[in-house]
């Protein structure tokens, strides 16, 4: 580096900025404690690719004058990357309600985060199953299933605590066809629980290779859980509202179908409907 132009070292698209912030800073009178003020930079590393970097400099000041600037460089590459994340997240995910946002939050997942296989499922108690609002295969929206708890990792939402298999998930399990079904070696499960502490459902990610930056995943994961519980927890009251309402009617419609009074003969006295 040494010798070398900075700008040479600085991405395209920075290098106005940073030429700006070099030119202003030798033109501006500082105190002997000021620095100047940090700015974020993309430079290039040893491999040649570009990292974020939080630039500070302290000016080393002659007769008044600024003759050099003392910089630091911090790498911030891994904030900007969560940053990112998050704000796709956002973009993703926060305006939508229902059916929209389960079928986004798989989406996010097999295409932002490049998990092969991610669904989310209301758990039915009675059946013991999990019955999926969106099952996404990289960039397919596949039909909704029916999956059994038996004999399969997502029983394990029932300790209402996140599970993971991260190696050959499939000879823990092998009478899951699920997993065998789609070659899946590791998976990542997060029960969705209600303020009662109630198993509502569960978010799957499955990979047939080993899941990758798995803090990461998990991060965004802790920013989605709540919303996902919520909408569940929506989902679920809404089903409930349907039925009553499609019972009610049923009621009603027969009650109006034929009214008849029957006398002690007994015979047919008064009939009235269709």
């Amino acid at each position: 580096m040494l010798g070398r132009s900075i700008l040479q070292l600085c991405h395209p698209d920075d290098q106005l900025t940073l030429l700006s912030i070099i030119k202003n800073s030798f033109n501006q009178r500082y105190s002997t404690e000021q620095t100047v003020t940090p700015s974020e930079i993309r430079f290039k590393n040893n491999n040649n690719t570009y990292s974020f970097y939080e630039l500070t400099a302290s000016p080393i000041m002659n007769g008044g004058m600024v003759v050099e600037l003392l910089s630091i460089a911090r790498d911030i590459t891994a904030k900007k990357v969560q940053e990112d994340v998050l704000q796709q997240v956002y973009q993703t995910i926060s305006v939508k309600t229902g059916q929209r946002f389960f079928t986004n939050l798989t989406s996010f997942f097999t295409g932002k985060m490049g998990i092969q296989v991610a669904f989310i499922g209301i758990f039915n108690a009675d059946s013991m199953t999990l019955d999926t609002l969106s099952f996404r295969i990289g960039s397919k929206e596949m039909p909704d299933i029916e999956v059994p708890l038996k004999d399969s990792p997502f029983i394990k939402m029932l300790n209402l605590e996140r599970f993971m298999f991260n190696h050959d998930v499939v000879k823990e399990f092998p009478k899951c066809d699920l997993l065998k079904e789609h070659s899946i070696v590791s998976c990542l499960g997060y029960p969705l629980i209600d303020q009662q502490a109630r198993v509502l459902g569960l978010l799957v990610l499955m990979d047939a290779a080993p899941l990758k930056e798995i803090d990461k995943l998990e991060k965004v994961i802790s920013f989605l859980i709540d919303r996902s519980a919520n909408e569940i927890s929506r989902e679920i009251a809404e089903k409930k509202l349907s039925n009553s309402e499609k019972f009610n009617r049923g009621i009603l419609s027969s009650l109006s179908s034929h009214l008849a009074v029957i006398d002690q003969r007994p015979h047919v006295a008064i009939e009235e409907g269709q």
